[in-house]
């Protein structure tokens, strides 16, 4: 586990990728960071693990509506 000071958010994105055909793609619609502004998510809710297991990677328009950061596009699904 990193300490929030360390976290690297592109770093995870690129070790995460390494995982994939793909490399890194939202999990919801398949964007890749070609196509879209990827982000972290952690699944369990705790921004301090930071074990590959508990990241998931979503767009901004899917992690704003997970989060419920984005009423009105949470209000259309």
């Amino acid at each position: 586990m990193c300490d929030r000071k360390d976290f690297s958010q592109t770093d995870l994105l690129k070790y995460l990728g390494q995982f994939t055909v793909n490399k890194a793609r939202c999990e919801k619609c398949g964007r890749t960071a070609n196509d879209k502004k990827l982000n972290l998510h952690h699944r369990d809710g705790n921004s301090e693990n930071n074990s590959y297991k508990n990241i998931a990677i979503y767009c901004d328009d899917h992690h704003n509506l997970i989060e419920g950061r984005d009423k009105e596009l949470r209000d259309m699904v």
